[in-house]
């Protein structure tokens, strides 16, 4: 690990087995995971993507954020209910607004 933290490029770096799975839980960005229907996870330690989110949630890794739609007329859009179905189908707590307005100074508010 000494001699890998000297690299002059960036990387990322996955500990395997039982002890790595926290290191699969913390990384952001392109985290590999398994699906709960393969006969066995693709490398030693793998959890689904329904596990990390868990494990975030849990730890308070995963906090609650607020999107919104904003323009006009936008009183039929199903944005809100698809992002939310997909918000809640990945365990995230996140919310997803509509705000019916013609005037970027009103959003800046």
């Amino acid at each position: 690990a000494r001699h890998a933290a000297k690299l002059a490029i960036p990387h990322v770096a996955l500990a395997m087995g039982n002890l790595g799975r926290m290191s699969r839980v913390l990384n952001l960005i392109m985290t590999p995971v398994t699906h709960p229907k393969l006969p066995v996870a693709a490398a030693p330690g793998q959890l689904s993507a329904q596990e990390i989110m868990t494990a975030r949630k849990a730890f308070g890794y995963l906090p609650s954020r607020q999107f919104y739609l904003f323009g006009t007329p936008i009183e039929q859009s199903p944005s809100p209910v698809i992002h939310g179905t997909g918000f809640a189908a990945n365990g995230c707590a996140h919310t997803y607004s509509k705000k019916d307005t013609a005037s970027v100074d009103e959003v800046l508010e």
